[in-house]
């Protein structure tokens, strides 16, 4: 893949965001607890993986930034790691972009949680293994990050299991709201009383799709 790196042009994926605080930086799952510490050198490549700057620019770049290492060992070092991130599956390797600058994430999806009170026979869901849940904390930090790099006006996807089953869900949809997002919602619909129908009324909700079966 890397033989011709003028070619590739690496981008995140859409399920994953990435970020720098006071403590460290990290990569961070959409939709689990899957995450992965970065270091220095690991950061600056990804801020450079735009899907609009090749591979061959990114070595350039990070070489730049390392005066005393040879070009031929940062391309090494560079390609390494973004063939690690594409297998991965935090990178995605697009190849001769023809109009770079219309590549923004305009979609984001959210899973609240895998529970759901029902046992549909069709559900792609039956017989995972439990995953541990994102607190209200975390889902409110993680929306005040992907709103940065999202054009304002972007849907924003509630899905699950049943979402309306996350006991924060009032929270994180206004949050969401708040930030920007267009709302729609996939849901089976049997917990939606006169509240939960004003709430997603109140709060402009575009589409709710509800699974009859």
């Amino acid at each position: 893949m890397w033989s011709n790196p003028a070619e590739i042009f690496p981008r995140l994926s859409p399920h994953f965001i990435f970020w720098a605080d006071d403590h460290g930086a990290y990569l961070q799952s959409l939709d689990s607890l899957v995450s992965r510490d970065l270091n220095a050198q690991a950061l600056e490549i990804l801020k450079q993986c735009n899907g609009r700057t090749s591979a061959n620019e990114i070595i350039a770049r990070i070489a730049s930034l390392y005066a005393d290492a040879t070009l031929d060992r940062v391309r090494k070092d560079v390609c390494s790691f973004l063939d690690t991130m594409v297998r991965e599956g935090f990178l995605i390797p697009d190849r001769n972009m023809k109009n770079p600058e219309s590549v923004s994430p305009s979609l984001v999806y959210v899973s609240l949680t895998e529970k759901c009170n029902l046992r549909c026979a069709f559900c792609y869901g039956q017989g995972l293994e439990p995953v541990e849940e994102l607190c209200e904390n975390d889902w409110l930090y993680l929306l005040s990050k992907v709103s940065g790099f999202v054009p304002r006006g972007s849907t924003l996807v509630f899905t699950g299991g049943e979402p309306t089953l996350y006991g924060s869900f009032e929270s994180i949809a206004r949050a969401a709201r708040e930030y920007g997002f267009r709302l729609q919602m996939y849901s089976n619909g049997t917990l939606f009383d006169e509240k939960l129908t004003n709430l997603c009324a109140g709060l402009g909700f575009d589409l709710i799709g509800i699974s009859i079966h």
